[in-house]
């Protein structure tokens, strides 16, 4: 029950960030699909990331670690815009607390920092890519248990 209210309130925040991109009435896409990690595809990540990990924000007591097999099935959920989109430069840091490329006083540059943290507490991983649309792309993987 606890973790279906932090993913929609991860989900709250990337549409808001979406809102807020696209203020002309630009489109949102939100979307879900099932997604197999394969070693080929690299999952995004900081240049100071360790390999095995991807956004590592919590504390000793809970070491960050993400490690996927190959082939591991999972569900992809994306929340998508045509705004601006984010940078190459930016992508990097958009996960990182106070940072924003909001003006002063529009955003805190919380919001993505906790998405990406909230994402690592439920055993997944975030990144940001272009949308087809145009603008950004945010997209979040899970691994699903298979029954066997």
């Amino acid at each position: 029950m606890g973790r279906a209210h932090v993913l929609e309130q991860t989900l709250v925040n990337l549409l808001l960030n979406a809102a807020d991109a696209t203020p002309a009435g630009g489109s949102i896409i939100i979307g879900a699909r099932r997604w197999a990690y394969e070693p080929g595809q690299s999952l995004p990540k900081r240049a100071t990331d360790p390999g095995y990990a991807r956004f590592p924000r919590t504390s000793e007591r809970r070491p960050a670690r993400v490690e996927f097999a190959a082939g591991q099935p999972g569900a992809l959920l994306f929340v998508a815009d045509s705004g601006p989109g984010v940078t190459p430069d930016d992508r990097e840091k958009v996960f990182e607390p106070f940072y924003t490329t909001k003006e002063p006083g529009r955003g805190t540059g919380l919001g993505l920092a906790i998405v990406a943290r909230s994402v690592h507490e439920m055993g997944g991983v975030v990144w940001v890519d272009g949308a087809r649309e145009g603008g950004a792309a945010f997209k979040m993987f899970f691994p699903i248990a298979v029954p066997r």
